[in-house]
C-alpha cells in the first residue's frame, strides 16, 4: 500500500464497500464513505462506520469534494458509463476496486487462484476450493462469490491458497493484483449497461492476465473463440481445456476426461475422471469441471482426491437446480442465469420440451442469438416473458417469428407457463436478465419461484 495514501474515500456501501471501509478503519486509515442511496439499512451502516471514526455521506446531493482524498475505492455497483464514475475518473486521484485494495492490504505474498468468465464463475470457484481442500490444501474462497476479499484477510496464512471469483467490474481497475493461476471460462456479451461496449467488457476480463509472470499459469477454454484468442496475451504458461478437442491439454473422449499434462508415458493420455461420476446437469457444467481439473493438476493433486470432491458436488442453489418432479412435470430454478448466453447453456441441458420463463431487468444485452437458437431448435421450446424487459425481449423474438406469451411479473408468468407445459416437460426459470425490477437479487427471485412451484404442487396434492 502506498504510504502516501492516508485519506481514503470508499464510494458505494454495498457488501464489498462496507468490507473495504471496515478493513481500512481497522488499519487506522482516515476513511470517508459515500453512497447515492440513503435508506434505513444504510443509516445503520452509517452509524457503525461513524462509531469507528469514518465520515459517511449519503444521498446524491452529499457527494464530497474529491480533491482532499489520496485514493478512491470504487464499488462494482457504480457503472463505468455513469456520471459519478466519470467524475472519479476525471479527478486524477488513484482509484481501484475492493479486490485491488485487499491485494494492497495483505495479499501481495499470497498464492492466488483467480476465476473469471461470463458464466460459471461461482460454480468453478466453489468447486476449486472443495477440490483443493480434499487434496489437503489450506484454502479460503472469496471475491465476487459474496465473500469480499478484504473481509478474509485475517484468515490468510503463509500456506493459504486464496481462490477468488472476479467480475469484470472488479478487474476493470486492477493495478498490481496478480493471480498465479488465472482461469478464464468464457466471454460472451454481458453487463453492457456497465461497460462502454463488448470490447471494453472483454478487455476488463483479460486484465486477469496483466500482472502474471512467466512462472504463472493461465487456464483457458479452448472451445470459446474469444477466450482462445486471449492466449496471445498470456505471459506465463498456458493450459487449455475442451469438451471434445484433443488439441487441448484436458479434453473428453469416450466418456473420460483425458489429460496430456504431466502424464506418464506409459499411461498417455492419462484418464482422470469418468463422466458417470459427474452429478451436475448440462454441457456447461462439464466445461466448469474441466477448468477445475486443470487448476487441480497445476497443484499436483491426486486423481482420487479430484474425483472424490467432484463426485460429491451437486451444484449451487439457483444454478440449474432441480426444484422437483411433480405430476409428470419437472421444475428447474436457474435464476442465476442473468444473461442470454446462460439461458442458451441451460436450454442445451434438456432433451424434453421446455417452457422457458424469461425476463427481468435487461443489462444492455441482445437476445438475438437466444431467439435464433429457439427458432432453430429441434425440440419445442415455448417462451413466457415477464418483468421490465418483456417488451424489449419480445421485439427480438418477433423478428424470428416466435410467438411469446407475456406475464406482468414472475407469478403471472409462472401461471401461464403451467397452462402451456406438456406432460413430461420442463418449466425452466432461466431469466437471462437481472432481478432488480422485482427482487433484491437473483437468490430472492429463485426462492420465490421455488415457493410458487411448491405451493402449486401442494394445491394439486402432489406433495
Amino acid at each position: 500500500m502506498n504510504r502516501n495514501w492516508k485519506n481514503i474515500l470508499v464510494v458505494g456501501l454495498g457488501k464489498s464497500g462496507q468490507s473495504a471501509a471496515f478493513s481500512l478503519l481497522e488499519r487506522k486509515f482516515k476513511v470517508s464513505c459515500f453512497d447515492t442511496a440513503s435508506n434505513a439499512g444504510l443509516q445503520k451502516v452509517k452509524y457503525k462506520l461513524e462509531r469507528m471514526g469514518a465520515q459517511v455521506f449519503l444521498g446524491d446531493e452529499n457527494f464530497p469534494e474529491l480533491s482532499i482524498f489520496d485514493l478512491i475505492v470504487v464499488s462494482p455497483g457504480i457503472p463505468k458509463k455513469s456520471r459519478l464514475f466519470k467524475k472519479i475518473q476525471g479527478s486524477g486521484i488513484p482509484y481501484f476496486s475492493e479486490i485491488e485494495l485487499a491485494y494492497q492490504l495483505g495479499l501481495k505474498n499470497s498464492l492466488i487462484v483467480g476465476v473469471t468468465g461470463t458464466n460459471g464463475k461461482t460454480t468453478v470457484t466453489t468447486l476449486i476450493g472443495k477440490v483443493l481442500n480434499e487434496g489437503g490444501k489450506e484454502v479460503v474462497v472469496g471475491g465476487n462469490i459474496g465473500n469480499p476479499l478484504t473481509g478474509i484477510l485475517n484468515q490468510v496464512g503463509e500456506k493459504t491458497i486464496v481462490v477468488c471469483e472476479l467480475s469484470s467490474f472488479q478487474l476493470d481497475s486492477l493495478v498490481d493484483f496478480r493471480p498465479q493461476v488465472a482461469a478464464i471460462l468464457n466471454i460472451t456479451e454481458d453487463h453492457l449497461d456497465w461497460h462502454l461496449d463488448f470490447c471494453d467488457y472483454k478487455k476488463a476480463k483479460a486484465k486477469i492476465l496483466t500482472n502474471q509472470k512467466s512462472s504463472d499459469w493461465a487456464i483457458l477454454n479452448f472451445d470459446d473463440l474469444v477466450v482462445r484468442d486471449l492466449a496471445r496475451e498470456v505471459k506465463g504458461r498456458k493450459l487449455f481445456y475442451s469438451k471434445s478437442n484433443p488439441q487441448a491439454d484436458f479434453w473428453v473422449e469416450d466418456g473420460w476426461v483425458l489429460s496430456r499434462f504431466k502424464a506418464k508415458n506409459s499411461t498417455f493420455p492419462a484418464k482422470i475422471f469418468h463422466l458417470r461420476d459427474l452429478k451436475l446437469t448440462g454441457g456447461h457444467n462439464l466445461e466448469n469441471v474441466l477448468a477445475v481439473i486443470a487448476v487441480a493438476k497445476v497443484f499436483d493433486l491426486q486423481d482420487e482426491d479430484i474425483v472424490k470432491a467432484i463426485r460429491r458436488f451437486r451444484g449451487l442453489p439457483h444454478r440449474l437446480e432441480l426444484v422437483g418432479n411433480f405430476g409428470g412435470l419437472s421444475f428447474y430454478d436457474d435464476s442465476k442465469a442473468t444473461n442470454p448466453d446462460a439461458v442458451v447453456r441451460a436450454l442445451d441441458a434438456f432433451s424434453q420440451p421446455v417452457v422457458l420463463l424469461l425476463g427481468g431487468l435487461n443489462k444492455g444485452n441482445s437476445f438475438e442469438r437466444l431467439a435464433k437458437k429457439i427458432n432453430s431448435d429441434s425440440k419445442k421450446t415455448q417462451v413466457v416473458i415477464f418483468g421490465e424487459a418483456r417488451k424489449e425481449i419480445e421485439s427480438f423474438f418477433s423478428k424470428e417469428g416466435i410467438e411469446v406469451e407475456e406475464g406482468k411479473n414472475l407469478k403471472e408468468a409462472f401461471e401461464k407457463a403451467l397452462r402451456r407445459v406438456e406432460p413430461g416437460g420442463v418449466v425452466l426459470l432461466s431469466p437471462g436478465c437481472a432481478s432488480f425490477d422485482e427482487f433484491k437479487d437473483y437468490a430472492e427471485r429463485g426462492d420465490y419461484f421455488v415457493r410458487l412451484v411448491k405451493e402449486w404442487a401442494r394445491e394439486k396434492k402432489l406433495i
